[in-house]
């Protein structure tokens, strides 16, 4: 099968590709929002800083990339259902936005590329495919 790179829709891509890392980032700050009043109201006053940022420390890791990708399967699903041919593809390109965008992020604030990391970027480009074969199959039982 031949890949034609003018039949990808790009528009729904990309913004299918910005919005499950977005969404996830947004997520986790008010996850840690939620703890840091909860402190405020437990010390009647100004929050522990330091307990804030362990717990960011420890929430970020696991919950950022994890609701990403779950994010991505159904970004993924969304792009393929209006792809037509190329439904798996759009998926799968989807799913190498999220990757990039989690990756350059990782880069920015996170520190040393490492196994958490390589396995997160796999897991999110097979969300993706897994996203556009959802759609594919959705799409041609329509």
């Amino acid at each position: 099968m031949k890949i034609q790179w003018s039949a990808i829709r790009w528009k729904p891509v990309l913004l299918a590709g910005i919005i499950p890392p977005v969404l996830s980032m947004i997520v986790v700050f008010l996850i840690v929002a939620v703890f840091a009043a909860g402190l405020a109201i437990q010390a009647r006053g100004q929050p522990d800083q330091a307990r804030i940022n362990q717990f960011a420390n420890q929430v970020s890791p696991w919950v950022a990339p994890g609701l990403s990708i779950l994010l991505t399967v159904g970004a993924g699903l969304w792009v393929a259902r209006r792809a037509g041919e190329m439904a798996q593809l759009h998926g799968l390109l989807t799913g190498v936005i999220v990757a990039l965008i989690i990756f350059i992020l990782d880069r920015v604030f996170g520190g040393a590329f490492n196994l958490i990391d390589a396995l997160t970027f796999v897991l999110t480009l097979a969300a993706g495919w897994v996203g556009g074969w959802l759609g594919s199959r959705v799409r041609s039982k329509a």
